[in-house]
């Protein structure tokens, strides 16, 4: 699993931050994924090389040393607004170099890596070239965006109209790509210019961090979910009231620890990583209720602030069932003034900052059933009133460095989810036997 991200710079529209992680994940025994961060060049790229076929790990570096050498050769006519042609080019050596080692050593003769490179430059402008099923995405107004197509067997076909999405996920074919960099004589790109004004970020990733929890696994919580809250219902309490669920269910419990989704949470917090809170958000069809924009650090006894929260698509949660919403860029000006909320404003919690348009633009957070944001304790979000007939339901998943502190006795609820906690400070409940 690799990937990167990119986003604007304060203060400074043609400059971009930029960080970029592999990991091993639970599956290879070797990391065949490479990436280039190279800002001099504007050149943010992923290359997963080909699993089951020896010297994928090779053809993925290839990929990613060529590319990258290529666009500095090239700086000139990258500044020339020569970009499409420069960068198809360079991925069109990288195919040759793959072909021709692969003719040299038999062992590597079937090599071959998926390639997805964006180049971002100036004045607004920026170029993609995509081969394989790796996949850019862009932050923007709409949430995250897909610029890229899967190029594998089972997305032609839901291209072509023969099967749905949800069908694809299901065949065989998901993982049977249709291009390549390496093996064919030929490779067919994807070349295209891309708008970054009004961006604020771009993802570069493998296939491994798409779709935290598959189709599958989600429905099945999703028919578990939908038991609890009729029985949860039953009892006289509404929708927003499981809380701490990971202390008394056991279903809950197994996906604060889940793997797919710890995994990226380390990647931000390290290697000692407790999991300490687990709360569905259930926001019922036309219920009427707001979350105000608020910071999550406001609400809790933990010293220093160190969280981070898996927010997990139980439903589908877009703009007409009221989808979380984030206020780019704005945990950068750390802990900011609150108000306790009023009646009028209908707040699922009771806190509300003001003005938060002064902070950043707003972002609407779209997310699939089985899909993860992951946002700091510290980052404004919230989200409107489902004024639709659709439930908009996400579980809240609270993670926090092994150091940080509580209080109120809430390092009860804390669970070792990776790595230790050399202190002793949590709990480190085990997984309860009510399902």
């Amino acid at each position: 699993m690799s990937k990167l991200g990119s986003g604007p710079s304060e203060g400074a529209a043609d400059a971009w931050v930029a960080f970029g992680a592999t990991d091993l994940g639970l599956v290879r025994e070797r990391n065949e994924d490479a990436f280039a961060v190279d800002q001099k060049i504007g050149c943010y790229l992923v290359a997963d090389g080909l699993g089951g076929q020896p010297g994928g790990d090779v053809a993925s570096r290839l990929a990613r040393d060529v590319v990258r050498a290529a666009l500095r050769r090239q700086r000139r006519a990258l500044a020339a607004g020569e970009v499409e042609g420069v960068l198809e080019g360079a991925v069109r050596a990288a195919h040759r170099r793959i072909l021709r080692t692969g003719r040299d050593d038999p062992a590597l003769e079937r090599m071959a890596t998926t390639l997805s490179a964006l180049w971002l430059g100036g004045a607004g402008r920026g170029c993609v070239a995509h081969v394989g099923d790796s996949r850019i995405y862009r932050l923007d107004r709409r949430g995250l965006v897909q610029l890229t197509d899967d190029h594998s067997m089972a997305m032609e076909m839901v291209r072509a109209g023969t099967i749905t999405l949800e069908e694809a996920m299901e065949s065989v074919a998901w993982d049977i790509l249709t291009r390549t960099v390496g093996v064919a004589d030929e490779v067919a790109i994807d070349g295209f210019a891309v708008e970054t004004a009004g961006a604020g970020a771009f993802l570069v990733c493998s296939d491994g961090l798409t779709g935290m929890v598959d189709d599958g696994e989600i429905a099945h919580h999703r028919s578990y979910f939908d038991d609890l809250l009729a029985q949860v219902q039953a009892e006289g309490k509404d929708s927003y009231s499981i809380s701490t669920a990971h202390m008394k269910y056991g279903r809950a419990f197994d996906l604060l620890v889940h793997p797919r989704i710890v995994e990226p949470i380390c990647d931000l917090l390290g290697e000692d990583v407790i999991g300490w809170g687990s709360h569905y958000f259930c926001k019922m069809p036309g219920d009427g209720k707001t979350v105000s924009w608020h910071q999550d650090a406001s609400y809790w006894p933990l010293t220093p602030s160190k969280t981070a929260t898996a927010w997990l698509a139980i439903d589908d949660a877009d703009t007409e069932n009221a989808c979380m919403r984030f206020i780019a860029g704005s945990h950068l000006h750390g802990h900011l003034p609150y108000r306790e909320s009023d009646e009028a404003e209908d707040n699922v919690l009771d806190q509300t900052v003001e003005d938060v348009g002064q902070y950043g633009e707003p972002v609407d957070v779209v997310l699939r059933a089985g899909e993860v944001s992951i946002h700091t304790d510290l980052l404004l979000h919230g989200s409107g009133a489902n004024t639709s007939s659709r439930r908009r339901c996400g579980l809240t998943l609270r993670y926090c460095t092994a150091d940080v502190r509580a209080s109120l006795g809430w390092s009860a609820k804390g669970v070792v989810v990776r790595g230790s906690d050399p202190s002793g400070h949590w709990g480190n409940p085990r997984r309860p036997d009510a399902d």
